[in-house]
């Protein structure tokens, strides 16, 4: 979970809970015969579910590319539940099989991600409710894929949009946060969903310090890919400041951090580099709102 918290910010005592569940699942504590395990993570869009998610996969599994995400908005017509086990036979396609299917039929090791619950088809839900149940899905040729070394993690944004109204002019207070989101899951997510999910995780909207912290690792990242050119990078505080700035006027979240920073200062950089072929230092400031480069 140390691994975790320096790629996911603001979200503490999530990777905490994730971090035990998944010790339990290394250890083999869990029950054999489900998926190692599950979870629910709630809370507004950009908040790092998904990103969540793919770090488990990273740090669990030892790789990231150990990852399926299904986002149930684009599967709510009749064909949904067939692009995910597979076409009847006759069907165009299928001898292909389906998404899900094929994906964990050849990565049994893997994290699958279930976006938008909320949105399930009822197909789709049986067919998840099963695999949380029974630890294996049946796909259109009848075979049946095991299941039992993935993790499910499921995410939602039900409940954001009645606690923002409820916080607005108030200081938000986790407590009732928490209280609007377990009323709204109640209304919105069948009961027996909610009783075979292992942890539900609230994840809290990111502050100005998680910004902070989630554009200073991407600076870092053009730091050390410049240093492995030999171009030593000095990041200023200001360069930090100048990129947050932009994010909070263009009102934009920390899923628009890499292309703000790609556009004010990967760019800049580059053609910066170019022009100056045999430049060893680079200093970054910020002059008049403006990126100066020298």
């Amino acid at each position: 979970s140390k691994e975790m918290a320096k790629e996911v910010f603001g979200q503490q005592e999530n990777l905490q809970v994730i971090h035990n569940a998944l010790s339990c699942a290394k250890a083999g504590l869990n029950d054999p015969l489900k998926p190692l395990s599950n979870f629910l993570f709630i809370g507004g869009t950009s908040v790092g579910k998904t990103f969540t998610a793919k770090k488990i996969a990273k740090y669990f599994y030892g790789n990231e590319a150990s990852f399926i995400q299904l986002n149930m908005s684009e599967y709510q017509d009749k064909t949904g539940i067939s692009k995910l086990i597979g076409a009847n036979a006759g069907y165009v396609g299928y001898e292909e099989g389906g998404l899900l299917t094929e994906f964990v039929r050849n990565n049994p090791n893997c994290v699958v991600l279930f976006d938008e619950v909320e949105k399930c088809d009822p197909k789709i839900l049986d067919l998840l409710l099963h695999i949380l149940d029974e630890g294996y899905a049946t796909d259109n040729l009848n075979r049946r894929i095991d299941f039992t070394k993935t993790i499910i993690v499921m995410t939602t944004n039900i409940g954001h949009a009645e606690k923002s109204k409820r916080s607005m002019g108030f200081l938000p207070d986790r407590a009732e946060d928490r209280d609007i989101y377990k009323k709204s899951l109640k209304k919105y997510l069948r009961p027996e969903l909610i009783a075979r999910i292992d942890e539900i995780l609230f994840f809290n909207d990111l502050n100005e310090k998680d910004l902070l912290k989630i554009i200073d690792a991407e600076l870092q990242k053009i730091q050390e890919r410049l240093r492995s050119k030999n171009i030593n990078l000095t990041l200023s505080l200001p360069l930090k400041k100048y990129v947050f700035n932009e994010i909070k006027q263009k009102n934009q979240n920390a899923r628009n951090i890499k292309n703000v920073i790609k556009t004010l200062v990967q760019v800049p950089l580059s053609e910066f580099i170019i022009k100056n072929r045999n430049i060893e230092k680079i200093s970054t400031k910020i002059i008049d709102k403006q990126l100066v480069l020298s």
